[in-house]
């Protein structure tokens, strides 16, 4: 038997929906590409490992934060939240599910020797504003 979930009687999450669908399918399919670059022997990869670390960072991190993006719209939209704070969750949470592999991707892409890149900078931040958006939908529900 299917169990649909509902849709909101309230405001829409639809940024965190699309966000967390097509990130889904990004960063899982990017562990395809990590394979094949560990399949061909890439040396720009294989040779270095903190461009390696960094991109599994990126994957690892971008399908789970995808997956509970999608979890924080289903959540939100049951709790009928006035539009302004749906609004701002919504913004929140998709920003971090992005910002955060985001940064583990592109400071992989471009470091030092022994340091990853200044845009590594963007997962601390990303990671901040997904943490703010849960911390709103959970006091969302404790208000009800």
């Amino acid at each position: 038997m299917k169990t649909a979930v509902a849709p909101a009687s309230g405001p829409a999450l639809p940024l965190a929906a699309k966000v967390g669908r097509w990130s889904l399918l990004a960063w899982l399919s990017s562990g395809l590409a990590l394979e094949g670059l560990h399949l061909w022997k890439a040396p720009f990869f294989l040779e270095d490992a903190l461009r390696r670390e960094f991109f599994v960072l990126a994957h690892a991190h971008g399908g789970l934060l995808a997956a509970l993006t999608l979890v924080v719209f289903v959540l939100s939209a049951r709790l009928e939240l006035d539009e302004r704070r749906a609004r701002t969750i919504d913004r929140l949470v998709s920003a971090g599910a992005v910002l955060v592999p985001l940064g583990f991707l592109l400071g992989g892409l471009w470091h030092t020797e022994a340091d990853p890149g200044l845009l590594v900078a963007l997962a601390p931040i990303g990671a901040l504003c997904w943490m703010s958006g849960l911390f709103l939908v959970a006091r969302a529900r404790l208000a009800r």
